[in-house]
């Protein structure tokens, strides 16, 4: 069983392109495990925050706007609740445009009868546990709301005074106030750290300096849109019960003569439930623990102590396993201003309007490609030209394949030894983007699922196929190829995937890899034909013109390989020792390059001036520390790449020129 739960987006509004992020990270995880190795199933649990501030001070603010200020509680806690109501209705429907694989329900509310019911529950038994407690304490007062609010969800200015959520100054009064005894849980928060994985360094330390100067949580509000406590009061006593009978049975008096408690509970006293309310039964503590933990939390830093730590102290009191094995910490998206995208200041583009112009596929690449561990991100729509770059090429692919003309020639034996590598490389891409996802990187996962399509399919076998032409069984083969291709591509780009595999009639899933000593002279060609590109390039040498070239690094010429060669890199291999001025090194040994090419040295020192600039910025770039700690696995070796071709042009251009470079 593998099973998540999305961070409940607040019922204020749209989806952002923060939420877009957020959500399909976990898409790709869910997809797939649904795809590989899971018979238990996969459980993808949904749902909405009632938000009470942001909401409130939302509707309140609308309604002021139209000239609505005589209004009874009652009249704007309905305005409240249609407006929540509605805006709930959207998120799922917007999950689904982004082509998120949710489960088919309603999902949680934290406003639903069963949730308040939990909330309410929640609260009586930690009262009864002496856990909570009413005192007079400083707290912050927002002027506008009137209400308290934690120290987390306001910002001080000049010591003194504190701008908030609702645009009000916030105060620091002395008031009597609900708390809940936080302060005691320091150890059990430290300790949750030996079984949960928080993949950021730098939100654990924010998480640990939480831990370290717990204090106790200021539980009470006075808002209208948030969960009653269930408290009510006689002759200047509380009486903590269920409903009003049973506070006035305590009371020992009549239900006439009890004064219910006019605040209301903070919003993350019922958010802190979230992951109980997901398997718990109705009206009651039962969770099926056999679900417990969820393997990952999916979430930003901004929530991990408001949320995530909070959650790891509920389950706690009420002796549940940890709520999750690893929170995946997410970069927090953010506007060209550098400024958080939300709802509250209006600056991330409507999802809904990206979603029709663009398609959700091209949003979710561009989001996946920008993704980086610990690291915030840009946005911009002009960005989404990533997306468009990938999703063309799946296309692309596709339609050549469609146009691709099956002829009656036997098989070739290069064609043959491509599709078993490309098979090959199916298996290998699949082990790399689990490797990638287990290690909570799924930036790299995916451009290792890139990697098929740009790499080993557009760059490769398309080529390969175009020189030598395909019969019936070939193309069958090349049509399976491409439909695994799909399936490996499907949890990060489902849309078109699934739209183009369903439009190719043999389907066919992955099969078992099929080992082949061709695969290495695949491998062994792609490598000679990278490195004799250069070399054209360089000398400004047609592709028409046939290259004479030998290797010693081999006993005896695998026919294949001499064939491969000739077929795509228009070169002669021949296994000799004779010397020449050119040569590189590959994986089977030194190759010589036998062409006398006429230049000019002034192009040759060009080229080489051009080479150690690019040496210089490569290595700049790989002895600074901060590149080195944020870049992905793929970043890295891709500029290891280029300074290993920018060394090898410039020794091509000293050996031409007859002098040693450095």
């Amino acid at each position: 069983m593998f099973w998540t739960f999305l961070p409940p987006p607040n019922v204020t509004g749209k989806l952002h392109i923060g939420h877009a992020l957020n959500a399909t990270i976990q898409d790709v995880y869910v997809r797939f495990n649904k795809a590989y190795h899971i018979p238990e199933g996969v459980n993808w649990v949904w749902g909405t925050d009632h938000a009470s501030i942001a909401t409130e001070s939302k509707v309140r603010k609308t309604l002021a706007e139209n000239g609505v200020t005589d209004i009874t509680d009652e009249e704007l806690y309905n305005h409240i609740k249609s407006f929540a109501d509605q805006n709930r209705d959207n998120i799922k429907t917007q999950l689904r445009m982004l082509n998120c694989d949710i489960d088919n329900n309603d999902g949680i509310y934290t406003m639903s009868d069963e949730y308040c019911d939990l909330v309410k529950t929640t609260f009586i038994s930690l009262y009864k546990r002496n856990l909570i407690y009413e005192d007079l304490q400083e707290i912050n007062y927002d002027t506008v709301l009137k209400t308290a609010i934690s120290d987390e969800e306001c910002e001080e200015i000049n010591g003194k005074i504190i701008s908030t959520r609702s645009g009000g100054v916030i105060e620091k009064r002395t008031s009597k106030e609900w708390f809940f005894k936080l302060s005691q849980f320091k150890d059990v928060l430290i300790n949750a750290l030996d079984d949960i994985n928080i993949t950021s360094e730098r939100t654990k330390n924010t998480y640990l300096h939480f831990a370290n100067n717990l204090k106790d949580w200021c539980i009470s509000r006075q808002l209208l849109w948030e969960h009653k406590i269930p408290i009510w009061y006689y002759n200047n006593q509380s009486y903590c019960a269920n409903n009003i009978q049973e506070a006035a049975k305590l009371a020992e008096t009549d239900t006439d003569n009890m004064i219910p408690e006019t605040r209301t509970l903070d919003t993350w006293f019922s958010s802190w439930l979230y992951h109980i309310a997901a398997f718990a039964k109705t009206n009651e503590f039962n969770i099926n623990c056999k679900y417990m933990p969820a393997d990952i939390l999916v979430t930003g830093a901004d929530i991990i102590f408001f949320w995530v730590a909070k959650m790891i102290v509920a389950s706690h009191l009420f002796d549940y396993p940890k709520p999750f094995k690893t929170v995946y910490i997410t970069g927090i998206v953010r506007d060209k201003q550098g400024r958080k995208m939300s709802k509250s200041l209006n600056n991330s583009p409507d999802l809904d309007k990206l979603i029709d112009k663009h398609g959700s596929d091209v949003i979710r690449a561009t989001l996946l490609r920008l993704s980086t561990k610990d690291n915030d991100i840009i946005f911009d729509e002009s960005y989404l030209q990533e997306g468009y770059k990938i999703i063309k090429k799946l296309a692309n692919v596709d339609n050549y394949i469609k146009l691709l003309k099956p002829t009656d020639k036997d098989d070739n034996p290069i064609v043959t030894a491509c599709q078993t590598w490309f098979t090959n490389k199916i298996h290998e891409s699949y082990d790399n983007i689990k490797k990638g996802l287990d290690n909570y990187d799924v930036r790299w996962a995916f451009d290792e699922a890139l990697k098929l399509l740009f790499d080993y399919m557009s760059n490769w076998y398309i080529p390969t196929i175009q020189k030598t032409g395909v019969n019936e069984h070939e193309y069958k083969v090349l049509q399976g190829n491409f439909v695994d291709m799909t399936y490996i591509l499907e949890s990060f780009i489902p849309s078109i995937t699934q739209l183009l595999r369903s439009r190719i009639h043999r389907i066919e899933r992955i099969k078992n890899s099929t080992e082949s000593d061709d695969n290495d002279i695949v491998d062994y060609a792609r490598e000679i034909h990278r490195k004799l590109n250069v070399f054209r390039s360089m000398y400004k040498i047609n592709t028409s013109e046939t290259l004479k070239i030998g290797n010693r690094g081999m006993s005896e010429p695998p026919q294949l390989l001499i064939d491969y060669i000739k077929l795509i890199a228009n070169a002669d291999l021949e296994f000799t020792a004779k010397d020449s001025k050119y040569s590189f090194n590959t994986r089977i040994g030194t190759v010589r390059i036998y062409k006398d090419v006429e230049v000019d040295t002034d192009d040759i020192l060009k080229e080489l001036a051009s080479a150690k600039s690019l040496l210089k910025r490569v290595e700049d770039k790989l002895n600074n520390p901060r590149f080195i700690e944020n870049a992905t696995k793929e970043q890295i070796a891709y500029e290891k790449q280029k300074q290993k071709d920018a060394k090898e042009r410039i020794d091509i251009c000293g050996r031409r020129l007859g002098i040693t470079t450095k």
